[in-house]
């Protein structure tokens, strides 16, 4: 069980980053980021998980941002969790801002939202 638990939060958080890869390059300006490369996700994980994603957006007139995730497994597990984290490129390498987990026990669902001051 905890290699589905494990499996779920790579899963999860990796997605997150190639999302928010994409929206770093276009919000810095400065030296590009390195590309990323590719990830074999493993078998065990495509067993479990029936979808997830996350978004991010900066509320209007408001000098805040918010940042969701969400995972679904195929079926009700022990535990499932989304941990969504916001970088920024400084110039040289991806600085973590803001990282938050949502976690829920014997379900097949969880979500979240975290509000961060941009």
């Amino acid at each position: 069980m905890r290699t589905r638990i494990f499996v779920l939060r790579v899963i999860a958080v990796f997605f997150l980053l190639i999302f928010m890869g994409g929206i770093g390059n276009a919000a810095v300006a400065g030296a590009k980021p390195p590309e990323d490369d590719p990830t074999e996700i493993g078998i065990e994980a495509l067993q479990l998980i029936a979808f997830w994603g996350c978004s991010i957006s900066q509320l209007p007139g408001e000098a805040k941002v918010a940042v969701d995730g969400y995972t679904s497994a195929k079926a009700s597990v022990d535990y499932i969790a989304v941990r969504v984290v916001l970088q920024r490129w400084n110039g040289s390498a991806w600085a973590d801002v803001v990282s938050h987990a949502f976690e829920k026990y014997n379900t097949s669902y969880v979500d979240g939202l975290y509000y961060s001051a941009t």
